[in-house]
């Protein structure tokens, strides 16, 4: 295949897939209701929404998973050659952090329930929580969960709406096939939101800067990736994302986005270079720079998630704007010290 390609889209204008031997598609509609079948072992698929305060006070992560590909009963069963399904492995993952105040100001939240009931349109229910999609275009988060049992306890409660900007902001666009078998899928729904967040549980409102996108697949992720960077940054008159992939097939493929309001400019290519690398928190090789396109390198950043396989991280472009990332090595996940440990970080409820 042609090892690089870029693309530059007109709002006003309709496209396609690429040629069928390239690992990205983009068809001109998205669909965000659930596209795996919920039986199928190994599927998965979830909702994904961050958020950071204007004031750069308060980040904020939310995951739906119907099939929680983090979950350590789900990779067992799965593993042992069982008919696990992903709607019984569905899971609310929270991630509330505040730079002063410690644990009292901030929650960490991974519950895995034995079902979930509903639909985008009508309301996604996880245990208590619950994610609808509004007639407006709006996502009302409503939750209600705790932490895992040997956590503090200190559960978490508020509601959390993402209104998809409609000025200089980034319409939908996907989705993006993400590995060389199409397997594996992503599509930023509303790479650009606005966000009004309020906790009883703990304490904290604010308004802020957002985003949304959905992945799904087929398989487990870790039979077809390695590891993954992830970067966004929200600027004044558009909005960048960059997904780097390293394979397991051995390439490394970077998508590289570039949103506004009536301008999408895609860049994706097979990399050859191996993506650089430096010894972070509890030993995990993290990205060297954290990076939204080839040449923007993010500033100020600050690791607000941390573990032996999983990084997020707060950020600034280079004029100040906010940007989020994270990095993902599933090689360190799927080890079996690894799975031992996530029980006591997760909540299983029969």
């Amino acid at each position: 295949m042609n090892g690089d390609s870029v693309t530059t889209v007109n709002r006003a204008d309709s496209f396609g897939d690429h040629s069928a031997d390239e690992p990205l598609r983009s068809p001109s509609s998205v669909e965000e209701s659930l596209a795996i079948d919920a039986d199928r072992p190994g599927a998965y698929q979830w909702w994904y929404f961050d958020a950071t305060s204007d004031d750069g006070e308060h980040a904020l992560v939310v995951i739906f998973f119907v099939g929680s590909v983090f979950s350590p009963w789900y990779f067992e069963r799965l593993a042992r050659g069982e008919r696990a399904r992903p709607r019984e492995h569905s899971a609310i993952n929270v991630a509330l952090s505040s730079k002063r105040g410690g644990p009292l100001r901030s929650r960490w939240i991974f519950s895995e329930y034995s079902s979930f009931e509903g639909t985008l349109d009508a309301g996604l229910s996880i245990g208590r929580n619950r994610l609808i999609k509004q007639r407006d275009g709006a996502y009302e988060l409503s939750l209600d969960d705790e932490p895992p049992r040997f956590g503090l306890p200190l559960s978490l409660r508020g509601r959390v709406r993402f209104t998809p900007d409609g000025g200089s902001a980034t319409p939908s666009t996907g989705p993006f096939v993400l590995d060389r078998a199409g397997a594996h899928r992503w599509a930023p729904i509303a790479p650009r939101c606005r966000v009004d967040a309020t906790f009883s549980s703990p304490s904290i409102r604010f308004a802020g800067s957002g985003y949304h996108d959905v992945n799904h697949g087929d398989e487990r992720l870790g039979d077809a990736f390695l590891r993954w960077h992830w970067a966004r940054s929200h600027e004044p008159s558009r909005t960048r994302i960059r997904y780097d992939r390293a394979l397991r097939d051995g390439t490394r493929r970077v998508l590289d986005l570039e949103l506004s309001r009536d301008r999408l400019h895609i860049d994706h290519r097979l990399e050859p270079r191996a993506m650089e690398l430096k010894m972070g928190g509890w030993t995990l090789m993290e990205p060297a720079r954290l990076m939204v396109d080839d040449r923007t390198a993010l500033r100020d950043v600050r690791r607000v998630e941390s573990s032996p396989f999983y990084a997020r991280y707060t950020a600034k472009t280079p004029d100040g704007s906010p940007a989020v990332g994270e990095h993902l090595d599933l090689d360190r996940f799927a080890l079996s010290t690894m799975q031992k440990m996530l029980p006591f970080r997760a909540r299983r409820v029969r």
